[in-house]
């Protein structure tokens, strides 16, 4: 999926926090965060959500950068840059 959002998506940038999905895997991906006011853009596991997650930035107010693909009617986010607002 993250191939796919790479190569299709549209670019997209939030400012807000991260929230936590309880069931972190849709259609076989896996998206252990969502954002957005309405939470239903799912962000696609990867080294950039891993670096954010392992220094700590997780439950911020962040800037995020990517690329965002409507897929069966589920929004997917390809984190691809972020920075911590709350510094």
């Amino acid at each position: 999926m993250a191939e796919r959002v790479q190569a299709k998506g549209e670019m997209y940038a939030y400012s807000g926090p991260l929230f936590r999905q309880e069931s972190n895997t849709l259609s076989g991906v896996a998206v252990p965060f969502a954002i957005g006011a309405d939470k239903a853009t799912n962000v696609i596991a990867n080294e950039f959500v891993e670096k954010l997650i392992v220094d700590g930035h997780e439950e911020q107010k962040l800037e995020l950068k990517g690329k965002v693909l409507e897929v069966q009617g589920a929004r997917f986010f390809l984190l691809e840059h972020y920075d911590d607002l709350s510094l």
